[in-house]
Formats: C-alpha cells, sequence, structure tokens
C-alpha cells in the first residue's frame, strides 16, 4: 500500500515540478508588464507565451485540486481518502491535509470552474470572448505554494519513517534564467 501512495506523490511531485517553470515565467511577464518594464509591455509574443503558461498551469491545479475520483487520479484528496493513504500516512498528516485542502475550497472551486468553462470548452452561452487577463494570478500562486507543501509534508509523513521521500522545489528554472538573461541584454 505504501508503494502506491509514493506512486502518487511522485505524480504529485511531478506535476507541480511541471508547474513551478511555467508559473515562474508568468509570474516574471507579469510582473514586468504590471512594472512598465519596456520589454516585456511591449512584447506580444511574451504575452501570448506568458498566458498560454497560465491557461496550462490552471488545467494541472484543477487536476490537483478537483475531487473528482473519475477524472482526476493524481488529485490531493485522495491523501484524505484512499485506504492506502489512510494506512500509510500519520492520522495528523490527512487531518492537516483535509484542513488546507478546505481552506482553499472556494479557489478550488474558481480553478475548477475556470477550467472546465473557459479552458478545457469554450463556453460561448454564457460570454462571447475568450479571457485573456491574469486576474486569478494570485489563486494559481496560493494553490501552487499549497501544493508544494502538501507533497513536502505528505512525503515526511509516513507511518513507516523508513519510506519517507523529501520532495525539494523552490529553485529557479533554466528556462526563467535563460528568459531573465534576454530581457537583461536588451
Amino acid at each position: 500500500m505504501e508503494n502506491e501512495i509514493q506512486r502518487l506523490l511522485g505524480k504529485q511531485f511531478l506535476i507541480t515540478a511541471y508547474i513551478e517553470p511555467r508559473l515562474q515565467i508568468v509570474n516574471f511577464i507579469k510582473d514586468g508588464y504590471d512594472n512598465n518594464v519596456p520589454v516585456l509591455m511591449n512584447n506580444r509574443f511574451l504575452h501570448f507565451t506568458a498566458h498560454n503558461y497560465y491557461r496550462s498551469i490552471i488545467v494541472d491545479l484543477a487536476a490537483l485540486f478537483t475531487d473528482k475520483t473519475t477524472t482526476h487520479k493524481n488529485n490531493f484528496y485522495r491523501l484524505t481518502k484512499d485506504d492506502a493513504a489512510i494506512l500509510s500516512l500519520k492520522p495528523n498528516a490527512i487531518v492537516n491535509i483535509k484542513n488546507w485542502l478546505l481552506e482553499v475550497k472556494d479557489e478550488t472551486s474558481l480553478i475548477r470552474t475556470l477550467r472546465d468553462k473557459e479552458i478545457a470548452h469554450f463556453d460561448f452561452d454564457e460570454k462571447e470572448s475568450i479571457s485573456l487577463n491574469f486576474d486569478n494570478r494570485h489563486i494559481i500562486n496560493t494553490l501552487f505554494n499549497l501544493a508544494e507543501k502538501i507533497i513536502a509534508y505528505s512525503g515526511k509523513s509516513f507511518m513507516n519513517e523508513n519510506l519517507s521521500i523529501a520532495y525539494e522545489f523552490e529553485r529557479e528554472s533554466q528556462y526563467i534564467r535563460s528568459l531573465k538573461g534576454l530581457i537583461t541584454k536588451n
């Protein structure tokens, strides 16, 4: 059973690790735009790239935070509901994860709605255009930070401490370093 939960955590880690460089790029481009950095403010390609990353991040976060066992087999709710998790993780870990997920219930609902109505399927019955803004960037950053927290915490919370895994994030990606290098040369 522990191997099943280790595999689940491994998949959740990979999804979250794949979000990390895209989120760094979105934040860098959007912050540059908001702060009137000319090369970021006037570059439609970079804005388009940031927007595509932003949309793909929403899809990945929906997979991690949506409680639909039929379509989201890698969601964090499995850590609180699956028998394998309940038998593998310390009880206080399960309670903490449940509480953290409850704290972001509204944010999770918004991400799921964005994914379902605006990104995965265009619901033109409700509106006539596709949103090209970053209005929910703060929510995306909040959920990403919680994803990191849940994975790191869960990896250290096995009842059998020999199975514990240290998951690490917080590294600047090669992609953001490359982008920053291009921007500072201009």
